[in-house]
Parts: structure tokens; C-alpha cells; sequence
């Protein structure tokens, strides 16, 4: 069999039985004859020319208009008058979108449902080809009210199908979408013409039921069935909408049709959800997935949907670990189903579900993967999340060094980021993944950056936290002792700058922040000078170490008085600094100072203190210890 023949042969069977890939087909066969120059008869020209026109109609009405025509012509010749009158109304459809003045067919859907009625009573139209026809009237009908645009007439849901995130209702009607039934006296937000499609729909069901056999005719009928449902769900009514929607997706099934029910079974999961009965609507998609026969034939872009809506299900009721297991099953499902980015976004959901859960290798690996996929389509909000998901997930110095080059990339996008703030957490992220794996030339550039960009916007904390990070790159990278404080003197610099600018916050709790962070800056200090200086043996400090060390308690000891300017807001830092005081000066023998600073601190704290968050206990603790080392020492 040629190849041309051979395809149309698998697009016809795809059709019968309603299959997504049918559309597939039909323009592989088309390719294949054009390439070939095979001659075809008309019934296969016809058949070619209709399903390229259902394409067409969707971007271009009119130009589908006039092909369904053309096909209609072309089975009219080849004496298929129910094919014909299908395409007949295909072309009606098309041309009622079609641009103003547009030449179309001036065909009126009333008088083409009226002629099928009359053939199939003559015997003449088979009861598919009626409700056809019929249904077409009903998706345009269904599109006036404010449904999504029919599809040309392919039956492939309805124009209110939530299968297809383009088909859900307009805002306007979002308090009608779903939810509890509307009060009696609310208006009706869709008014008579929603009562006319519904006797509409009912009567095209009851038209066809006899027939109900034949697998096509019972599509029909759960495509009428489920268009009700969602016209009830828009109108409030969601008890009626629910029965009518599991009745459409068991037709679907009956006529051997899984992949046409997924879009009533997504339509009363979210039904469900949204009246808060999660435990039902994880039934409903349990059962497309898992129970249902044929669940296995869906394509992976329905298998996704109905995952990641349990996904939403199982987040609804805090069910982390299942809703891991959804969205790992939706992004391999969207991975298979050629749409890459849906996938990087379900992996991208999924990293952050694991982070929750504490599983930290794999969400590094799936938030690397997701990251990957983000920067190649410059997904700017995208890059922002996987990069302090990231941040967050790494744990092991391979996982570091991995989500270092990416930060980095991610940083330097070729174009300039919009999202100007987003840059600059991605960038300080950057500098902090590269600090982390010991790459500090690049993480100095990096924060200098960052740096910049706070400045621009006119962030100080932000600014004043990078000046922390780049004194301790400096103290980490082996610089002298001078350039690692030289970056908390700026850091000093930039909070009293901001305080006495005129632009400067007038909001007291600002301020209050600002002064805060004088007193951490002052502690950061004391501990830049001591950290590189080995812990001593008793008396064994040296002359350069002895001046470290009395250098760091006299910056903990200015960090205790800023903390205390601070009043209560300050209370619990300045006794955290006055202990680290008293640590170093036991470090250098001084034991009368530092008993005294321990002195201090316990009378910070009176008895009966309310305590919530333990504080006052580990700061009793912390004395204690170092009460301890003394009297060791002195005995």
C-alpha cells in the first residue's frame, strides 16, 4: 500500500473513534501524497480538505469557511450527503467568526439543522451525521454566551471544556464558574439564552438516544451532556453540574472515548474543589487515572492535566508527599507529550514541594533540570523562585558547584532584566552559591554587582547585607584583615548615610531596623577580627592575636551598645553580643571583665521574665558555661 493510502487508512480508523491523533494523521497523509503527487480520489481529497480546514478555521475563519465548503462540494459529488451536510455546517460555523465583509458561505445553521432533520427522517442522513450538525449550532450558540470559540467542528470538546485552560469562563462570571448552587435571588448571569441551549441540548440528546449503539452517536450525546454541565456550573448550579458532568464522562468511556472524557472529568474535579469537597474530587481524578479502562491510552497532555489538578487537590489538604507524587507523574507526562515548558514549570512546582518535604537531593536535582529549561526561555518570575528554591536545596559541595554556574547564567541573561529586583536576588544568590564553593574572585564580582543593583533600587538592608558578605569573602579568600573590615566600615558608612538622608525612612520601625543593624555590623566586625586567628591555649596568644582579640571586644562591646540604644527591640541581640565580649576576654585572661559583663547580662534578665521562645534560658545557659571555664581556669 502506498504510503499516502497507508496513512489515510490509519487516519480514517484514528477518526471513527474520535482519537487526538487522528488530526496527526490526516496531515502526515496530506504531506505524503503532495510529496508523492499520488492522485486521489475525491472522497480522500475531501476528507483531506476538511480536516486541513478545521486547522485553518481556528486562525483564519473565512479561508476555513471557504475549504469546508470545497469538501462539502467534493462529498456531495461523491454521494455522501451526510458528510456533506456536516462540512456544510462546518462552513456556516467558521463564517459566522469570520472578519466583517469576509467572503463566505452564506449558509444559515437554522436552515442546515431543519435540512438534516428532514434527510434523517427520509433515510437518507445516518443519526451521527444529524447531531453533527446539530451540535454544531450548539457550539455556536454556546460561544455567544461567552464560552471560548467552537473548534471548527472537529468534536473536540465542548466551548466550555475546562480541559483546555483557553475554554474556562471569563472573569466576569468567575463567582458563577463553580461553587454553590446561585441563591434564588441572584440574577442569572447568563439570562434566557442559556435557558433556550439547554432545552436545546436536551432535545438533541433525546434526537439521538435511539441510536445511542452506535459509539459515535453516544460521543455526541456526552459532548450535548457535558456542554450542559458546564453551562450549569457557569450559571451557579453546581449540584445539576456535577450529575451532568460524571454523566457526560461515563458516556465517553461507554463509547470508547477516554481521552473525550478527560475534559468533563477536569471540569468536575475543579467543580468539586471548589465547593471544597477535595475528598470527592480526588475520587473523580483517582478514577481517570487509576480505575477507569483505557486510562492508559489518554495523550500525556490530558494525563498531565489530570495530574497536576491532583496535584492541586492534594496541596488543598496538605498532603505534601501525594502532591510530590502528582507533579512527578505531570512533568513526565508533559516531558512526553512535547510541551517542554509546561514540563519545566511542573518540575519547577515539584522542586518546591520537595524542599518542604526535606528532600533536598532531589529537589536540587529537579530544580537544576527545571532551571535549565527556565533559562532558555528567559522565564524572568520562573528563574527568580528555581534560583532561591535552589539556593535553599543545595546541600553538598557537587549540588553547590552545579547551581553555581546556573545562578551565574541566570544572572547574566543576554537581555537586560526587566524585573530589576529579580535580578538582583538571583545575582546576590549567585555571588552567595559561588562564595560557598570557594570560587571567590567571581563571587567578589558578583556581589559587587549585587551591590549595584540594590543601590538602584534604593534598597539599604540589602546593601548593607552584601557589604556583610563581601567582608567575609575578603576574611575567606585570604585578604588582609584591613579589606574585610574595610567592608563593614562601609557598611557602617551606608547606615548613617541612609539615616540622616533626607530621603531616608521616616517610618520609626525603618529607622528601628537601621539602628539594628549597626549593632550587627559592630558584631560582625568583632568576629571578622577573631575568626582567622586559631582558638589559643591558655596564655598562649601572641602579640598580633592578643590585638585581634582585644580589637573584638572592643567592636562586641559597641555592638552591645547599639543593640541597647535600641531598647527591648535590641534587648536580646546586646546580651548575645555582651556574652561573646565576655568569651574573648576570657580568651585573653581577663577574668574580672568578663565576670563582670556576665553580671550584666543576668541582670538584663529579672526573675519571672516571660520567656516564650527559650532566649532568657540559653542566655543562662551560655553564662553558665563561661562561668565555668573561669573558675577552671582560676582553679
Amino acid at each position: 500500500m502506498p504510503d499516502a493510502q497507508r496513512l489515510l487508512a490509519q487516519a480514517r480508523r484514528l477518526s471513527a473513534v474520535g482519537h487526538p491523533e487522528a488530526a496527526a494523521r490526516w496531515a502526515a497523509a496530506a504531506a505524503a501524497a503532495a510529496r508523492t503527487g499520488e492522485r486521489l480520489d475525491h472522497v480522500s481529497r475531501a476528507e483531506l480538505l476538511d480536516h486541513r480546514s478545521r486547522a485553518a478555521a481556528r486562525t483564519d475563519p473565512a479561508a476555513g469557511a471557504a475549504g469546508f465548503a470545497e469538501a462539502a462540494s467534493l462529498f456531495a459529488g461523491a454521494d455522501l450527503p451526510g458528510e456533506a451536510l456536516v462540512c456544510r455546517a462546518r462552513a456556516a460555523s467558521a463564517a459566522s467568526r469570520a472578519p466583517e465583509g469576509a467572503a463566505v458561505p452564506p449558509e444559515s445553521l437554522d436552515a442546515l439543522c431543519a435540512e438534516a432533520q428532514h434527510l434523517h427522517a427520509a433515510g437518507r442522513v445516518g443519526t451521527r451525521h444529524a447531531t453533527a450538525v446539530l451540535l454544531v449550532r450548539a457550539r455556536v450558540r454556546a460561544r455567544d454566551l461567552g464560552g471560548a470559540q467552537d473548534d471548527g467542528g472537529n468534536g473536540g470538546g465542548t466551548p466550555f471544556d475546562a480541559a483546555n485552560p483557553a475554554n474556562r469562563p471569563p472573569a466576569a462570571d468567575a463567582e458563577y464558574a463553580a461553587g454553590p448552587a446561585r441563591p434564588e435571588s441572584a440574577a442569572d448571569p447568563l439570562g434566557p439564552a442559556a435557558d433556550a441551549l439547554d432545552a436545546e441540548l436536551a432535545d438533541l440528546v433525546a434526537y439521538a438516544l435511539r441510536d445511542r449503539g452506535e459509539p459515535a452517536v453516544r460521543a455526541g450525546i456526552a459532548e450535548a451532556v457535558e456542554t450542559r454541565g458546564m453551562l450549569a456550573a457557569r450559571r451557579g448550579d453546581a449540584v445539576r453540574a456535577g450529575e451532568l458532568l460524571a454523566e457526560s464522562a461515563d458516556l465517553f468511556h461507554e463509547a470508547g472515548r477516554p481521552w473525550s472524557a478527560t475534559g468533563p472529568e477536569l471540569a468536575l474535579a475543579r467543580l468539586l474543589m471548589e465547593t471544597g469537597d477535595h475528598k470527592r474530587a480526588a475520587e473523580v481524578l483517582r478514577g481517570a487515572l487509576q480505575d477507569r479502562p483505557g486510562a492508559a491510552v489518554r495523550p500525556s497532555a490530558d494525563l498531565a492535566r489530570l495530574h497536576l489538578l491532583h496535584a492541586d487537590v492534594h496541596a488543598a489538604q496538605g498532603l505534601l508527599a501525594e502532591e510530590a507524587e502528582s507533579l512527578r507523574h505531570a512533568a513526565h507526562a508533559l516531558a512526553g507529550s512535547g510541551s517542554p515548558a509546561e514540563a519545566t514549570r511542573a518540575g519547577l512546582r515539584l522542586g518546591g514541594c520537595l524542599l518542604v518535604l526535606e528532600e533536598t537531593d532531589e529537589a536540587a536535582a529537579v530544580l537544576v533540570e527545571a532551571l535549565g529549561g527556565l533559562l532558555e526561555r528567559e522565564d524572568e518570575p520562573g528563574l527568580v523562585q528555581a534560583c532561591v528554591w535552589l539556593g535553599q536545596s543545595c546541600t553538598r559541595p557537587e549540588q553547590v558547584r552545579a547551581a553555581a554556574g546556573l545562578l551565574r547564567r541566570a544572572a547574566e541573561l543576554p537581555h537586560r532584566w526587566r524585573d530589576r529586583h529579580g535580578c538582583a536576588v538571583v545575582t546576590h544568590l549567585a555571588a552567595d552559591t559561588h562564595r560557598a564553593c570557594g570560587r571567590h574572585t567571581a563571587a567578589g564580582e558578583l556581589y559587587g554587582r549585587a551591590e549595584e543593583l540594590w543601590r538602584e533600587l534604593g534598597d539599604p538592608h540589602a546593601v548593607i547585607r552584601t557589604l556583610h558578605a563581601r567582608g567575609w569573602l575578603a576574611m575567606e579568600s585570604g585578604a588582609p584583615v584591613e579589606e574585610a573590615l574595610g567592608f563593614m566600615a562601609a557598611a557602617q558608612e551606608e547606615i548613617a548615610r541612609v539615616l540622616r538622608s533626607e530621603e531616608g525612612p521616616r517610618d520609626e520601625e525603618q529607622r528601628l531596623r537601621l539602628r539594628l543593624e549597626v549593632g550587627h555590623t559592630y558584631r560582625q566586625t568583632a568576629e571578622l577580627l577573631v575568626e582567622p586567628v586559631p582558638v589559643p591555649a591558655p596564655g598562649e596568644l601572641g602579640a598580633s592575636a592578643l590585638d585581634c582579640y582585644a580589637r573584638g571586644v572592643e567592636y562586641a562591646e559597641r555592638a552591645v551598645a547599639a543593640f541597647h540604644s535600641c531598647g527591648d527591640a535590641g534587648l536580646h541581640e546586646a546580651t548575645s553580643a555582651e556574652l561573646r565580649a565576655a568569651a574573648l576576654e576570657v580568651d585573653l585572661g581577663r577574668y574580672d571583665q568578663a565576670v563582670t559583663r556576665l553580671t550584666r547580662v543576668r541582670a538584663a534578665y529579672p526573675a519571672g521574665r516571660p520567656d516564650p521562645h527559650g532566649t532568657v534560658a540559653e542566655r543562662e545557659s551560655e553564662a553558665g558555661a563561661l562561668e565555668l571555664r573561669i573558675e577552671t581556669a582560676l582553679s
